[in-house]
């Protein structure tokens, strides 16, 4: 008998996130050290699209999103920007 693979991705309701007004919502990558914007998907972009090995927080910019994860990592770091 022979193994069928399944290349389909299963998606799973981790956590909701409901950025304040003026919000926007971005994704560390940590393997690569990399800041962005997450990329939204699905009905008034609400959806996030979760990448592996990335962390995701809502701020009001590139500089507070930053602050955020100093605190939640409790290390200087200084990660690339992408626009």
């Amino acid at each position: 008998m022979e193994q069928i693979e399944s290349n389909e991705t299963e998606s799973k309701f981790l956590k909701r996130v409901v950025p304040h007004q003026g919000h926007k919502c971005f994704e560390y990558n940590y393997a690569e050290n990399e800041l962005r914007y997450a990329t939204m998907s699905g009905d008034n972009s609400k959806r996030v699209d979760i990448r592996k090995d990335c962390v995701y927080i809502t701020a009001l910019n590139y500089k507070n999103a930053i602050k955020h994860f100093r605190k939640m990592f409790k290390v200087e770091f200084t990660p690339m920007i992408i626009k």
